[in-house]
């Protein structure tokens, strides 16, 4: 037996529903800065895994996490010198 295809309201429900949870699940993620360590329970599966290149998941997360603050440190101070330029 073949089912027919649906109609395309069925399909447009189907993306709402789909981009709905989507959004609905985005306030699991962290809403404001991030700690420099990363969570336990993360840092347990990164000793479990072990590490790229003889680097621990744990330094890769310290590394990573210090260069994502540099950068936004430097668009700060781009932002403020075009603001203070503007005046």
């Amino acid at each position: 037996m073949r089912y027919p295809r649906p109609d395309t309201s069925v399909r447009a429900g189907r993306l709402f529903v789909a981009l709905k949870t989507l959004s609905d699940l985005g306030w699991l993620l962290p809403q404001g800065e991030v700690s420099s360590e990363p969570p336990g329970w993360v840092a347990w599966i990164g000793r479990l895994k072990g590490g790229k290149n003889g680097e621990s998941f744990t330094d890769y997360w310290r590394r990573t996490h210090e260069a994502e603050v540099r950068v936004r440190q430097e668009n700060e101070e781009t932002i403020v010198r075009e603001i203070d330029r503007g005046q």
